[in-house]
């Protein structure tokens, strides 16, 4: 098959969930068209994938602009790309957004205008993909994007209930039960049988290094246990909260940040480093891919203070693929996940003393955790699992 892919965004996960759904697909044998903008940040770790054609799409706009400036722009930048892609003259036998969120508004102007010239397929990560969080005062240099989502959330909501019901959408796809069950109880056009649950395609370690060379790779000589955050440390994800918790850890321990600043910045991390007990250390910046196996392998326990509850971590699977014990938010997916596949403990979310007692339980019972439920659930995972079954799902349109 011919298969088109969309990729208007690259930060966070989303370079690394395009490019293994990418590889899943051509290590089957098809041959994939990876749509995306000229000033992609990260192009370059798509280039050993074979049977892949990269086709180049305007640059994104600027967005050193007003709030609500830079979000109408984007609105008719992403039309301008849909209608790029649609006149593109390629033959393809299917089209799939792997993340539609934020997406459906342009899409659904664009493929009202003009259909479709293929089937479409396509993945949403939250039902709510404007969703606000409790006690989010930091972001309060950012109230007009606030004040924003409110009229957006209700048009993408039209848009993607008319998208999948009047079967623009050929098929909707999400990675988790919860997200399937959500998806169907909101919006009330889109049907059980239009949703399909699939694997977020996550590559296993492919590092072949001890967890002593991986520490002393990324600068960490400390033999106590490694607790790894990792990921753009932004306020959803609840990096102050274990930064929080740090301060009251009583064992020796070390606390890694690994991922692009946000909310939280570099500063806040080494203002935290007082504990006597515990060592902080940080690399505030992009992960390359080559490089992400080693914070992983080094790592004894993955941390994810989240404070959403919508959404299943990359950072989860791939920790799982280094058969790491996890610690999560309870009453969220992520928790969900935890508890049912035995990968870890839960923690009441946004509790910092929920937190620190569960990390320090882990530092004290951390042999005692049984790993069986770990390396299934990465199984499970595994992308080329996820491109078997988009392949089915293709061929089905």
């Amino acid at each position: 098959m011919d298969i088109g892919i969309v990729s208007l965004r690259w930060l966070g996960h989303h370079t690394a969930h395009t490019k293994w759904t990418i590889k899943s697909l051509t290590e089957l044998g098809h041959n994939v068209h990876l749509f995306t903008p000229k000033d992609h940040e990260f192009i370059g770790e798509f280039e050993d994938i074979e049977r892949m054609t990269v086709c180049l799409l305007p640059s994104s706009p600027n967005e050193k602009q007003s709030p609500i400036q830079s979000y109408i722009e984007s609105l008719f930048y992403r039309h301008r790309c849909f209608t790029e892609i649609f006149d593109s003259n390629i033959d393809l036998d299917v089209l799939h957004i792997p993340s539609l969120d934020q997406l459906q508004i342009p899409f659904l102007f664009t493929s009202t205008r003009e259909n479709p010239p293929f089937p479409i397929v396509a993945t949403i990560h939250r039902t709510d993909p404007f969703q606000k969080f409790k006690n989010d005062t930091v972001l309060s240099n950012k109230t007009a994007k606030n004040i924003l989502r409110h009229p957006p959330r209700r048009v993408t909501k039209y848009a993607t209930e008319k998208l999948v019901a009047d079967e623009t959408i050929d098929r909707l796809l999400v990675h988790s039960e919860q997200m399937k069950q959500r998806t169907v109880r909101k919006f009330h056009r889109i049907e059980h049988n239009s949703v399909r649950v699939v694997p977020n395609p996550t590559p296993p370690i492919q590092q072949d290094v001890s967890q002593r060379e991986a520490r002393k790779k990324i600068g960490i000589e400390s033999p106590d246990p490694v607790l790894l955050f990792f990921g753009t440390l932004r306020h959803e994800k609840g990096p102050d909260i274990l930064l929080d918790a740090a301060k009251m850890i009583k064992q020796p321990s070390t606390f890694l940040f690994a991922g692009k600043p946000g909310e939280i910045t570099e500063r806040d991390v080494v203002e935290t480093n007082t504990n006597s007990e515990v060592n902080i250390k940080s690399r505030l910046e992009y992960i390359p891919e080559n490089e992400v196996d080693l914070y992983f392998i080094a790592a004894d326990c993955l941390v994810l203070p989240y404070r959403n509850q919508e959404g299943i971590s990359s950072s989860l699977r791939r920790a799982c693929m280094a058969n790491k014990h996890i610690i999560g938010p309870e009453s969220s997916d992520i928790g969900t996940t935890i508890e049912q596949n035995q990968l870890g403990q839960t923690f009441e979310t946004g509790s910092v003393e929920s937190l620190m007692e569960n990390i320090s339980y882990f530092l004290e019972e951390n042999q005692k955790y049984p790993k069986k439920g770990v390396s299934s659930y990465a199984k499970e995972q595994h992308y080329q699992n996820a491109g078997k079954e988009l392949e089915i799902i293709y061929s089905n349109l």
